[in-house]
This record gives structure tokens, sequence and C-alpha cells, in this order.
């Protein structure tokens, strides 16, 4: 495993503007990783490891001794502790070379994703101005994410704490190091917007906002405070979102984000019977709903659960298989008293 003080030698590695964001980040410390390379001297190839559960794989993807030794690793080490502590969920990311070499490595069946990454690019929204267009209701208030803050104890203030641990060394390191801020509406916090992937000049942005309260301008105020806060610090401030998420794309743009790279990640799980339910969703969003089904029946040959019964059913349904859908209706209704018991 490379020691973090010689991230630098890979730098060059991570081609691509949403791996350059994350690469920059672990080397100033401020993204929990791992490291490994074929030489510590002279990297060719590099496979990163994140707290948030993201695989890299960048460099020489003909390496076959490192490939190698990555699968092996993944096998025997990363994944029966990630099904230990149900942490199974993936996302792998990689230059060019590599999409060929991935199922080889993690040895079962993903799912290819697209996303998009913003740069910032002007600042269309006046945040403070209470006249502005956003329909955000009056009486809320935007405010900057310190000790004191988190100490008021308003409600969701944990989501806010597990955000920001997911992506930080700890709380106290966000505290020292990043940045962010939340929508508060009645006591409560109705959203939240975090620098990620901080580093010197640039950063990501996390960004959440509760159900029932999307759509009524809270995430435009927000993210448009974050993104002032960057520019008075000299960050410039990325984006990153699935391709399909159109409700983010469209907040990105309202704040003044400008698209400047399209990419793919594979996404999956370690946990078999999961990662069959990730293809079978996958699947079904396509209303490929006989192949959706199929995936749902082989997650269950591993696992009886009644989620995975009901979605069986559904997909059955839908294929116009309905004795299939009534036989999995069934047994999701029996899985579920037993779950209860």
């Amino acid at each position: 495993m490379m020691e973090h003080k010689a991230y630098q030698k890979v730098f060059s590695l991570f081609k691509g503007k949403h791996l350059n964001l994350v690469i920059q980040a672990a080397a100033q410390g401020n993204q929990p990783t791992q490291i490994w390379v074929d030489d510590c001297v002279n990297p060719q190839t590099a496979f990163m490891w994140s707290k948030t559960n993201c695989y890299y794989l960048v460099g020489n993807e003909k390496n076959k001794e490192f490939n190698k030794a990555v699968k092996e690793y993944i096998a025997e080490k990363i994944a029966p502790e990630a099904v230990e502590k149900d942490f199974s969920v993936f996302k792998v990311y990689y230059t060019e070379g590599w999409e060929h070499k991935i199922y080889e490595i993690f040895d079962r069946p993903l799912v290819k994703m697209g996303r998009q990454f913003y740069a910032f690019s002007y600042v269309p929204v006046d945040w403070k101005n209470e006249n502005n267009e956003s329909n955000v209701p009056s009486g809320s208030s935007v405010e900057y994410i310190d000790q004191k803050f988190l100490n008021r104890n308003l409600r969701n203030t944990e989501y806010v704490v597990e955000e920001i641990e997911s992506m930080w060394n700890s709380l106290d390191d966000f505290l020292s190091n990043g940045f962010g801020f939340c929508a508060v509406y009645n006591g409560e916090i109705v959203c939240w917007c975090t620098a990620e992937y901080v580093s010197d000049t640039q950063c990501g942005i996390g960004i959440e906002t509760l159900k029932k309260y999307q759509n009524k301008g809270f995430a435009t105020v927000t993210a448009s405070a974050l993104v002032e806060h960057c520019i008075s610090k000299g960050i410039v401030p990325h984006w990153d979102s699935w391709s399909d998420n159109l409700p983010s794309v469209r907040v990105a743009e309202k704040v003044g984000f400008k698209k400047i790279e399209d990419y793919f990640v594979y996404f999956g799980s370690l946990n078999d019977s999961e990662n069959f339910c990730i293809q079978g969703n996958h699947y079904f969003e396509q209303k490929r709903y006989k192949k959706a089904a199929q995936w749902y029946e082989k997650a269950l040959t591993i696992k009886k659960s009644s989620k995975s019964y009901y979605h069986a059913a559904c997909a059955w349904a839908l294929a116009g298989e309905n004795d299939a859908a009534l036989t999995n209706l069934r047994k999701a209704k029996d899985a579920e008293i037993m779950e209860h018991q």
C-alpha cells in the first residue's frame, strides 16, 4: 500500500477532471483513501479505495499480475468485511482501457451508469435577497455549519452529521477543513449542502433535501450559499451527478454550473443477493420486466425476503406472466409474516 506522502506520484494516472478532484483531496488528507500501486517508485497502475466505498482503477490496465492481486484482495479481504458490516454497495471509477477488465476483477455482473461533471461558471442567485425568484417559504434561513450550529440539535442534525462523517475522516476534520450550509425552516433542517473532496483550489458538493421540502427552492439557495463561500476562499466548486438525476442537474444549472464532462461508472454490490437485486432494478427501470424478474428470482435463491418476492411479483405481472406473479406475491406475504415473528 502506498504511503500517503507519496500520493503525488499517481496524480498523472488519474486522468479526467472528476478523478483529479478526488486525488487532489486525497493527497491533502481531506478524503479517506488507501492506494495500492504496482511500483512505489514509478507507479504505472493504481487501485484506490475511498471511505465512500468507491473504487478507482487507473493507469496501465494490462498489468496482469497487479490485476490478479487486486482481484484476490477484493475477494479475500474487502468483500467479506463489506458484507459483514452491511456496506457492500459500491461504484467503480476508471480511466480509459479499464472497462473490459472491471468484470474480471470484481467477478460479478455490474450496472454501467452515466454521470455528469460540472464546473462553476457564474453566480445567478442572490440567496440573501428575500425577493429572489425562488419560492422558499418565508421564515426560513440558510446557516453556516459549525459546532455552534450543530449544538442547537435542530431536527435532522443527525442526518447532516452522518453525511459529513461518510465523506470525511471525522466530524472534527470537517469542522477544521471543510464547510457547508443548511436551510432551516420551523426548527427543522430541511436541506444540507456540504463541501466534499476539498483541496486548496477546488472541491465537490454534496447536497440533500428532505422529500417533502423538494421543489420549493431550498436546494437552490443552500447551494448558492456554499458556492458564494467557495468563491470567497478562492476555491472552484464542482457538481457531480447521475445523468438521469434531473432535479440535481436543474439545481446545478440554476446556481451557475456548466457541464464539462460526461463519464460512466460501474455500480454493484459485493453481497451476491443484493447485487442480483441491483441487476433486477436496472432491468425494471428499462422496462425489461421478464429479465428483471429473473434477476430477482436469482437473488431469492440466495436470500429469501418479502421485498425481493414482491419485486419479482411486480416484474412478472408487467411481463404478462400472471401465474408467476401470483406465486411470488403469496410468497412475499408469507415471508413478511416470518420476518415479523
